[in-house]
This record gives C-alpha cells, sequence and structure tokens, in this order.
C-alpha cells in the first residue's frame, strides 16, 4: 500500500549570496587589486578576513515537529524520518494551512480545474482537524493560521508487508478511539502508549492487526484484509500471548496489560456470528477475567511504569448501598432457597453477587445514561466474586438468571461497536436454556428481547413506566437528548473513575511499601480485596 504523502509548497531557500566583503579580486578592474590612491596605505591597516554564508545548504521548514523540538536537520522522509524510526517516537509532521485570502491571491479568477482542485483539498482537510479561518482579511494571516497535525505510522516493519501496514493506519485514524470514554487523554493512550509497546512485542502489534481490521469490516464493511489473515493475527497472537503470560518478561508487562483488553474485543466477534456457540457469554466472562490474572501475575505496582494507567479506570461502587437497589424477584429468589436443594450452601454466593448486580440498578436510577454508567456496565465482570464465576461455568440455574438481567443492561451500551449484538445473543441463549420451568424468574430478561428502544429497556428493568421524564432523571443525563449537559456535572460523574479494588473501593500505589493500599481505608491495615479465580 502506498500511504498518503503530504507535502507543501511553501519550501524556504537558503541565501546564495555572501554577507560581507569579497575575498577575492573586485570585478570593478585592476585598480582595485592594489593600494588606494586616496587614503591610508594598506600596511597601516589590517587585511579584514573574508566572511562566508553561514548556512550554505537547503534550510528546511517541513520538518517533523520531533526534530524541530530538537532543533536537528530531518531528513523529511514519509511517513517516518529516521531519527524518529531510530528513536522509536511517532513521527508527527505539521503542515501549515493558507487562508482564503492567500489562495484567491495566488489563484486569479476561479476556473473550472482551480475549483476541482480546491474541491478535492476541502474533502482531504475535512478529515484531521482544522481552524483555519474562511474569512482572512490580511496576508498576515497566512503566518499566523493554525495547523493540520498528521499523524502517519511507521513506513515499513521487518515481516510486515503493505497490507499490514494499511491495517495499522486504519487504527490510528479509527479504532484506536474503541476503548475510549469521552477522555481525549485515553485516546492518545492509545495512539502513542499502546502502539509504542506493540512495535516492540509482537504479539501486541498482531492483536492490534487483529482488531483494527475487524473494526474496519464491521463500522465500514471495508474488507483491508481477507478473512484468513485475520484469523491468522488472533491466532498467532493468542499463541505468542499464552507463552508471554507463562515467560512473564519485565519487558513484556505493559504489552501483557493493553492486551488483555484488546482480547475483549476481538473475542466478541463470536456473538455476532450466527454459527457461534450457545452460551458463548459463558467463555467471554473467561477473557474479561483474564485481565485480572495479568494484573495478578505482573503486579499491579507495575502498572503506573507502563504508561497506561487510564486504561483500567474502573468506576467506584458502595456494595452497601447497592443492596437496597436489588430487585425484589431476586433477592426472593436467593432468600427461597430450601436446606435440600443443591444451590442452598451457595446462597451467601448469590446474595453477595445480587450487590454486584444492585449496584448497575442503584446507578441507572441515580444517573441515567451516561459514559460512566456504560463504563460501569463493560467492566462488570471484572469485579464478580470468584464464588459466582464457578457457578456461571457450571451453569447454575440461578447464576444464570443473574446473568440474563446483567445481560439486558448490556443492550444499553449503544455506540460501542464491539458490543453491538452481544446483550440479544446474550438474552436469547440464557433464556433458551433456562426454559419455562424459570420463567417467573426471567420474565424482565424475556420481554427485553423484544425492547431495543433505550429508554424502554431502563423503564422495563426499573420498574417504572415514568422513568425518563424531567422529574426522574438527572438534567445532564443521556436519556434527554435535548438537554446539554453541565460541566460540572459531567466533571462530578468523571471523578468517580479511578484505580479501584473489586469492591469498588478507590486505591493507591503506595511509595514506601511498592504496593497498592486502600486509599481510604475503613480501619487500620485494611487491605484492598481481589477477587481472583482460582
Amino acid at each position: 500500500m502506498e500511504l498518503p504523502i503530504y507535502e507543501d509548497d511553501d519550501v524556504g531557500h537558503a541565501a546564495s549570496a555572501s554577507a560581507g566583503p569579497s575575498a577575492g579580486p573586485s570585478s570593478a578592474g585592476p585598480s582595485s587589486a592594489g593600494p588606494s590612491s586616496a587614503g591610508p596605505s594598506s600596511a597601516d591597516h589590517p587585511r579584514k578576513k573574508p566572511f562566508y554564508a553561514k548556512r550554505p545548504h537547503k534550510k528546511s521548514r517541513t520538518g517533523c515537529r520531533n526534530c524541530k523540538a530538537r532543533k536537528v536537520k530531518c531528513d523529511e522522509e514519509r511517513p517516518a524520518c529516521q531519527t524518529c524510526l531510530s528513536r522509536k517516537e511517532p513521527c508527527v509532521y505539521v503542515l501549515p494551512i493558507r487562508s482564503t485570502f492567500s489562495q484567491k491571491q495566488q489563484s486569479g479568477p476561479a476556473s473550472n480545474s482551480s475549483r476541482r482542485s480546491r474541491s478535492s483539498r476541502s474533502s482531504r482537510s475535512s478529515r484531521t482537524e482544522s481552524y483555519a479561518s474562511s474569512d482572512a482579511a490580511t496576508s498576515d494571516q497566512v503566518h499566523l493560521a493554525p495547523v493540520v497535525v498528521v499523524h502517519e505510522p511507521v513506513a515499513s516493519l521487518p515481516g510486515y508487508d503493505p497490507v499490514d501496514m494499511k491495517i495499522i493506519w486504519h487504527f490510528m485514524n479509527n479504532t484506536y478511539s474503541s476503548f475510549s470514554t469521552g477522555s481525549g487523554r485515553a485516546q492518545d493512550i492509545m495512539r502513542v502508549h499502546v502502539m509504542k509497546h506493540a512495535f516492540d512485542v509482537r504479539f501486541l502489534l498482531r492483536s492490534v492487526l487483529a482488531l483494527s481490521s475487524l473494526h474496519a469490516r464491521t463500522c465500514t464493511g471495508e474488507e483491508v484484509c481477507d478473512v484468513e489473515r485475520h484469523h491468522f493475527y488472533l491466532r498467532e497472537s493468542l499463541q505468542e500471548y499464552r507463552l508471554a503470560i507463562e515467560a512473564a518478561e519485565p519487558r513484556t508487562f505493559g504489552a501483557l496489560m493493553v492486551n488483555s483488553l484488546l482480547v475483549t474485543a476481538t473475542s466478541s466477534e463470536s456473538f455476532r456470528d450466527p454459527a457461534g456457540p450457545d452460551l458463548y457469554i459463558l467463555q467471554w466472562l473467561l477473557v474479561w477475567r483474564g485481565i485480572g490474572v495479568i494484573l495478578d501475575r505482573i503486579h499491579r505496582s507495575a502498572l503506573p511504569r507502563t504508561g497506561m494507567t487510564q486504561l483500567f479506570h474502573r468506576p467506584s461502587m458502595n456494595l452497601s448501598e447497592a443492596t437496597a437497589y436489588i430487585p425484589e424477584h431476586l433477592t426472593r429468589m436467593v432468600l427461597s432457597i430450601a436446606p435440600q436443594d443443591a444451590d442452598y450452601s451457595h446462597k451467601p454466593t448469590y446474595m453477595y453477587g445480587l450487590k454486584y448486580l444492585g449496584s448497575l440498578y442503584q446507578h441507572l436510577r441515580q444517573g441515567g445514561f451516561n459514559p460512566v454508567m456504560k463504563l460501569r456496565i463493560i467492566t462488570w465482570f471484572t469485579f464478580l466474586p470468584a464464588t459466582l464465576v464457578d457457578l456461571l461455568r457450571e451453569k447454575r440455574e440461578r447464576a444464570l438468571v443473574i446473568l440474563a438481567h446483567y445481560a439486558v443492561f448490556l443492550k444499553l451500551t449503544t455506540g460501542t461497536w464491539w458490543l453491538v449484538g452481544v446483550g440479544d445473543r446474550s438474552l436469547r441463549d440464557i433464556c433458551t436454556y433456562l426454559g419455562q420451568a424459570w420463567y417467573t424468574d426471567i420474565e424482565v430478561p424475556l420481554r427485553a428481547i423484544r425492547v431495543q428502544d433505550r429508554t424502554e429497556l431502563a423503564r422495563l428493568l426499573l420498574d417504572d413506566p415514568s422513568w425518563g421524564d424531567e422529574a426522574h432523571v438527572p438534567s445532564w443525563s443521556v436519556a434527554l437528548p435535548q438537554r446539554q449537559a453541565p460541566v460540572q456535572d459531567q466533571e462530578q460523574e468523571t471523578t468517580q473513575l479511578g484505580l479501584v479494588d473489586d469492591e469498588g473501593r478507590p486505591i493507591r500505589f503506595s511509595h514506601d511499601t511498592g504496593t497498592v493500599v486502600l486509599a481510604e481505608p475503613s480501619e487500620p491495615g485494611e487491605e484492598p480485596i481481589w477477587n481472583k479465580d482460582e
């Protein structure tokens, strides 16, 4: 693939003439070579040293941003200069935008061809961020106009062909926002830090290629590569990923952590595959649990050194408060377990798991639809106690009833491409597996299969037909699209994000002990809780 190269016509030129007197004979004539007849003898005054131009080379004004910052010569190779390649840094070229006034001065009367040329340039520039004014009035604005920043991937990598590079280009421009919660910082991490680790560790780069090709096919219909190549990326990435987990080398810690996140998205493809396995959500649950396994294996205290801490932020929660929001029919289902029932010894596990589900009900009722609510739904699997996960893997009916109610929440995560179809497919699979015998307990999930509107789904979950009116939902909620969210309310909601333990309590890194501790322990010596899988 030939990557686009952006060029600028406005290139400076070095001075071609000397700024000082000539060191050789003057062209004025022979008289200039000897002593002057009108002045003192040249012996009385020492002869001046010749002056040479300090910049005889052609000066460039189109080098990359990194070379400009370091004040070094840039070779201007596209899409990445050799200096950035050797330093393993993203190469960014800054291109000036000419004002409308300047374009009119140079082009004169607009011909049909010039109109087409300007239209083409406008179409290309619309794909990048531009703030140039269309009403520029003076030629000085040519130099004051803002710039377009073009991020381009490395031109070639050993063992990767032009198709691979095209897929990387798609990731850098589109797929990188797949894990965004509305924070520009998280997007920068995906484009800079994640790619830096990917270029150093092959299994992560192959996961990036797999995710990017899946995103292109799912969202745009563009087949950037054939299916066989996509499956090759997945297969090779997972094989090398397993080996890297066993080796646990410090240099791969960052790649291991971010790869555990990318795999959750690439593995969601089976939900949209009609031939995908039934109850695939139980397999997907284990993929999510892999994030905690990786963090336990390499120690959470290593997370800040990777530069990707924000990708692992989760919403805080209060399980004690969440208990009051558990639906009554689910509480009744657990409390009614008889001593002779095989699930009787698991009653504490079910009640503990219902608290996590109750937290979703609590924040949906209190906050409505917002980015943090979506993140609560997406990260729910990472909080669950290991004992409940074991019951789900055994396909215990009561555990599946709890999971079916969570699947209704998954249908609320609109706008995230890799979650499309996850809720619908999971609801159908679980309800089919449980059958008529559990109809009373799964009435809400069964009704949710036929509902697609988010507000109607929320009313069904909360058993509140009037939910969604202004009197019931905060004004900044996405449930009321005609109302704009005040900045202070959004900031207050965002403060709920951070590093938390598996009970949703904020944690921090202790520099004294080099470990993770609770930010606000309720008693001295209290430690974070991690629901590790056996």
